[in-house]
């Protein structure tokens, strides 16, 4: 065999020729740091920020337009942590009128974001492809802002952030929770 054959198969090599193969503590610095800018940039990109569609109580474009009754373009957020009735959901009050509850609720957050800048952050999807995240106008949240009024439900299987606000609201008899409004995702 040749010296070059020898070189390159590190069986034949001596003990002493061997490669360490041992990571050193600055290379374990340096990878974590990497993986930690690659989280960073991964959740990066699914923030979003711009001007709104409403498309129901819950769940609005950014930087999207109504098209024939619908928020075409942009990107797709379900506010996160809030159930939000469906447009053509319709709730009952005690004495057993019925009104569009899911209509009122779009309409609120109309209001709340008309004319305004959203700024969304968010890094998971629904299981629809929509971003789930919280939305802020100057610094408050949006998703608060719904359950808070009584415009949408706490999504008790996804998060505990606003049951309390929830129930204060309920309480209240604020928004939805005026009539027999059941928090429920409504396909």
């Amino acid at each position: 065999m040749s010296h070059v054959t020898d070189t390159l198969n590190p069986c034949l090599r001596p003990a002493r020729e061997r490669i360490n193969y041992v990571a050193t503590p600055s290379a374990i610095t340096t990878l974590l740091f990497v993986l930690f800018l690659s989280f960073l940039a991964g959740s990066a990109q699914a923030d979003v920020a711009g001007s709104v569609c409403v498309e129901n109580g819950g769940v609005i474009s950014v930087n999207g337009k109504r098209s024939e009754g619908r928020c075409i373009d942009g990107t797709m957020v379900r506010l996160y942590g809030v159930l939000a009735p469906s447009l053509d959901r319709e709730c009952r009050i005690a004495g057993g009128e019925e009104w569009r509850c899911g209509l009122a609720s779009a309409a609120a957050l109309l209001q709340a974001v008309k004319g305004r800048q959203v700024d969304c952050k968010g890094n998971s999807k629904d299981r629809e492809g929509q971003l789930m995240a919280i939305c802020f106008i100057a610094g408050r949240s949006l998703n608060q802002f719904m359950v808070e009024m009584g415009w949408a439900g706490a999504d008790r299987p996804v998060t505990s952030m606003f049951n309390e606000i929830e129930a204060q609201a309920q309480t209240a008899k604020r928004g939805l929770w005026s009539s027999d409004f059941t928090p429920e995702i409504d396909e």
